[in-house]
């Protein structure tokens, strides 16, 4: 039988609302009286879903078979109709009717007949969850539609947007003035894309020290070696973790980015903030090949420590708007990662530039840990705490001898901060003010299937049964690489400025030939259109080191 496509609509509504109680449940925690509300919509929604079942499959056939099923009832409620022709039809389908009309004159009465009661007798038993009965009951009173998006609603917090950076290009401007970009020996483009090779310039006036001298060449080499490497807008090789060639290609070719005019957003900690190692760690905690990469903070197992700890905390916050889920500031992640929730009550005395920054920091550092503290009730850090990570008491030595312990949180910040950013992209490139939740829904649904099944927004944090398999893998052989490279060419392809190759992979699938080079394509746009959005450096997904783990 084929089904109707304003049926099916409706059918796939009442299982997108469904999936989305259940994920939300499955992934989220809920109080008592949300949990109840929700259950009492889950029943009146599948009920809904079941009698749509049987009006196709039973209803409609014996609408057009003609035969005569007034003896075979439906176990149904039945309808309430005011034209006789309708009253008609369904009685003879087998579906109670009542037949509503205006009491004239020229109504024939039959019978007047007296109310017989039940034979069991209707009684209110009391339930110990009294409390919740009139919020129960006006889940029950509203309608789908209405009712869904309060109950179903976990919201991911929209990325703010930046205003791209003052970067002068005048044809001029000596390279010598442009900002340095380029750290730890790693020679990289300047400005707005221009090599330092590729601009003839001349050499540079020596400046005169305080005591006559001019500085050397050498001096010169020194500093710029020295000088930090901004992850945020420079790509930085992490000695922990692999990475798809499609990815790196694509973070290489558009790093490094003029400086930010803005603090760069994250949803969840930024992975290169776990990266480091400390001196007391040496370079085996990291693989001999990559040690070079390895860049040294003694916060390093403070921080991993710490994460452990609240890590329960902030998955939860990650989608829950009543605990401030908006992205935080890199300062603000190094806040909450060293664990001191303390306030500070230092005045800052004088209304110069300095001060007033000194006052904002202080500001916003009291914020984040009256978040932490108050808000959340995590205490402040110490190193004798133990925390529980899926199972394992994690306690400060952990920390330091388990090398599998890193990989799984570095893991974690890597693709839930990928999936989040996905999300908060399309988002702002996509949904529109007047959309209904449907609609969000929908487009959720779409870009989850980058990552896994197809779902909702609460899918961004992984389980720990999930199964954690790389999608990104450069050949054609692996089918989970297939579907995501699909998923996200199906979700690109209606961005604005999507090449017309990227919207032919969506339609067909490629051949394993040309499976590496459209993934790097697909690849390519989304991490332009994110740095084009956003003016930072996107958090790309990585492996999940089994052989470590």
């Amino acid at each position: 039988m084929k089904v109707p496509k304003h049926v099916m609509k409706y059918a796939r509504f009442l299982f997108t609302i469904l999936r989305n109680y259940v994920d939300g449940m499955r992934y989220i925690p809920a109080p008592c009286i949300i949990a109840i509300m929700i259950a009492a919509h889950v029943q009146r929604t599948s009920l809904e879903l079941l009698g749509l079942k049987n009006y196709m499959e039973v209803v409609v056939p014996r609408l057009e078979s003609g035969e005569d099923y007034s003896r075979r009832v439906l176990k149904v409620v039945g309808a309430f109709v005011r034209e006789g022709s309708d009253a008609a039809s369904l009685h003879r389908v087998g579906i109670p009717v009542w037949f509503l009309q205006p009491l004239t004159h020229k109504l024939p009465v039959w019978q007047v007949v007296d109310v017989v009661p039940p034979s069991t007798p209707l009684q209110h038993i009391k339930s110990p969850f009294t409390v919740h009965v009139r919020a129960v009951a006006g889940v029950e009173r509203g309608i789908t539609l209405a009712v869904s998006p309060q109950l179903a609603g976990r919201c991911l917090a929209a990325m703010p947007l930046c205003e791209p950076p003052d970067t002068p290009d005048t044809p001029d401007e000596s390279p010598a003035k442009r900002p340095r970009v380029e750290a730890n020996g790693v020679q990289g483009q300047q400005g707005r894309g221009v090599s330092q090779s590729s601009v003839p310039s001349e050499e540079p006036k020596k400046k005169k020290t305080h005591r006559g001298r001019r500085r050397g060449k050498g001096k010169d080499s020194e500093d710029a070696a020295l000088s930090p490497v901004r992850p945020m807008t420079t790509y930085v090789p992490s000695p922990f973790t692999l990475v798809s060639h499609c990815w790196e290609s694509a973070l290489q070719a558009v790093s490094p980015l003029p400086p930010l005019s803005h603090p760069a957003l994250y949803f969840y900690p930024p992975p290169f903030l776990l990266d480091t190692i400390c001196d007391s760690a040496g370079i085996s905690a990291c693989d001999e090949q990559r040690a070079h990469l390895a860049r040294r903070d003694e916060k390093a197992h403070r921080y991993l420590h710490n994460y452990a700890r609240i890590r329960s905390y902030l998955r939860t916050r990650l989608l829950e708007p009543s605990l401030s889920n908006e992205p935080l500031t890199v300062t603000d992640w190094r806040v909450v990662l060293w664990g001191d929730y303390r306030s500070r009550e230092h005045p800052c005395n004088g209304s110069n530039n300095p001060a007033k920054r000194s006052q904002r920091k202080q500001d916003s550092h009291n914020e984040i840990c009256r978040l932490l503290n108050r808000v959340a009730g995590i205490p402040s850090y110490t190193p004798e705490d133990t925390a529980d990570y899926d199972g394992e008491q994690i306690s400060a030595l952990t920390v330091t001898s388990s090398p599998s312990l890193r990989y799984k949180i570095l893991w974690e910040c890597h693709e839930i901060n990928f999936r989040a950013e996905l999300l908060a992209l399309d988002a702002v490139l996509m949904q529109k003010p007047h959309w209904w939740e449907i609609h969000w829904w929908a487009r959720e649904e779409a870009v989850s299937a980058v990552w896994g099944p197809p779902s909702c927004a609460v899918t961004v944090v992984p389980r720990s049964e999930e199964d954690r398999s790389f999608r990104w893998a450069p050949t054609a052989g692996d089918p989970r690489a297939r579907e995501s490279l699909v998923a996200l060419a199906t979700v690109v392809s209606q961005w604005p400025g999507c090449p017309d190759a990227v919207a032919q992979a969506a339609m067909r699938d490629a051949t394993d030939e040309e499976f590496a080079g459209v993934q790097e394509l697909v690849v390519q746009f989304y991490v332009r259109t994110f740095v084009k959005t956003f003016n930072r450096l996107p958090i790309l997904p990585v492996p999940f080191r089994k052989d470590v783990v």
